[in-house]
């Protein structure tokens, strides 16, 4: 027996591989007659000028890429119970994404589904009794599969399942072999053949969508943003650029979004384009990454990862009761004294102060008081003897924030003034611009400008004139 290492020549192989196949690999391949497969690798087996030679393939997904391992082997003669690759017939793999296929092991049920055209889904149930002391199959477990395309002679190809959970799925005339190994109740990792298909409605809840991403930044592992002239570009892992498109900029997480010019593209973790006409703007709060708000038509909305806008799912996160919160809120207090404010903190001695002239009140921000407890420095608001406003930081009183405004007010957490009958939001407008501008709801606040123009602001201090 004799082992060749390749170097990309004639009948020799790359001993390590990168994307999905070479092109003298493939050419070797369609000559084979005969196969065996198992978890990780697919051997082939073709003759040559009255020789017998095995090829050998490991199969795996490494830093988005689909490395292949391959080792020519000169053998006496072929084994035997080799499978034999007639029996594969050329099959549509598009037209998986219709179906679920299944599998019982003891006491577990398994089921695989395709997420979209990069990931398989395989879910873990146990059974359980419900609240009614119903017999209920329970969700235990969900993990992406990653897989690669393998060709064969005359166009056939099979599916080689990549990573942690490997396998295949090999189209055959009477059936589809489908077969994941698996570390059946974590003990002992066994091949697990799914026999039963079924049609699969591929309309996802949000539920079941933020099940597949939740706690983890699962897409990055698959996909990366790649700049080609200026443009943003969605590649995976077999480098397919899968919005076939290009943006000038993309937003990878629980939603898909895709920036270009005024225009934006949305979509969910199955690469569906969310059909949203008239759409101004969106934004993705990274601390509930399951609802997207958008601006549509001039009116704001949440769109869940469903996109169905009907379907009102949220996901929180609350801290357990036992759990206890630790805060670091310290007192601070207003002392008039006969020239001067003293801002005084407590547990320490450093005192700042504000002289009295020209102040008529002075007050915290937060409360309109002169005592608070507060984990943040707060702000001091001086009320003028002309009546007019100012805004300064507790550690900087000299530095005024605001100055000689008409209002200032706190409206959720975002701070407003009013000055010459106009509006605007500090830390966003140096002047304020606006006739009307409402509180913000979320990323947006609703305004009008003097000249009866209507629209949004986001918190970025970008404008979404309505349509």
């Amino acid at each position: 027996m004799k082992i060749i290492v390749s170097i990309y020549c004639c009948f020799l192989f790359s001993i390590v591989s990168f994307g999905q196949t070479n092109t003298v690999l493939k050419l070797e391949r369609e000559k084979a007659d005969f196969y065996t497969i198992s978890k990780n690798e697919l051997t082939t087996y073709f003759k040559h000028k009255k020789e017998h030679f095995s090829v050998n393939e490991h199969f795996q997904l490494y830093r988005r890429k689909v490395v292949t391992k391959t080792v020519q082997t000169k053998i006496s003669n072929f084994p035997k119970q080799l499978k034999n690759v007639s029996n594969i017939v050329k099959y549509d793999f598009k037209s998986l994404v219709n179906n679920k296929f299944i599998a019982y092991k003891d006491d577990v049920k398994y089921e695989l589904f395709q997420l979209n055209t990069e990931l398989f889904i395989l879910k873990e149930f146990r059974k359980d009794i419900d609240t009614e002391n119903r017999e209920i199959w329970r969700q235990y477990g969900i993990q992406f599969i990653p897989f690669t395309y393998v060709d064969f002679k005359k166009g056939k190809k099979i599916i080689k399942f990549l990573g942690y959970t490997s396998g295949h799925i090999i189209p055959k005339k009477d059936t589809i072999e489908t077969t994941v190994w698996i570390y059946h109740n974590r003990k002992k990792l066994i091949p697990i053949q799914f026999t039963d298909i079924q049609a699969f409605d591929r309309k996802f809840t949000s539920k079941e969508l933020s099940e597949m991403i939740y706690g983890r930044n699962r897409l990055q592992r698959y996909y990366e943003i790649v700049t080609k002239k200026n443009k943003k570009r969605l590649y995976n892992y077999r480098g397919e650029n899968v919005l076939q498109k290009s943006y000038d900029s993309i937003v990878l997480s629980s939603f898909i979004i895709g920036y270009k010019g005024k225009k934006n593209d949305v979509y969910n973790q199955t690469f569906q384009k969310l059909a949203l006409p008239k759409l101004q703007a969106v934004y993705l709060d990274r601390s509930n990454l399951y609802n997207l708000q958008i601006i549509q038509n001039n009116e704001l909305k949440s769109i869940p990862l469903s996109g169905d806008t009907s379907e009102k799912y949220m996901l929180s996160n609350p801290t357990p009761p036992y759990m206890p919160t630790l805060t670091s809120e310290l007192e601070y207090r207003i002392e008039e004294r006969e020239n001067e404010f003293a801002i005084l903190r407590e547990f320490t001695f450093d005192t700042v102060t504000i002289p009295k002239k020209g102040i008529k009140d002075i007050f915290f921000l937060k409360n309109k008081q002169q005592k608070i407890t507060t984990e943040h420095a707060p702000f001091i608001i001086t009320k003028h003897t002309n009546n007019q406003y100012s805004m300064v930081d507790v550690y900087h009183p000299t530095k005024k924030l605001l100055e000689t405004v008409d209002r200032i007010e706190l409206i959720h957490n975002s701070i407003r003034f009013k000055e010459n009958n106009k509006y605007g939001y500090y830390g966003i407008h140096k002047k304020a611009r606006f006739q009307k501008l409402e509180a913000f709801q979320g990323f947006f606040a609703k305004f009008e400008l003097p000249n009866g123009q209507k629209g949004w602001l986001d918190r970025n201090g970008k404008e979404y004139p309505n349509l």
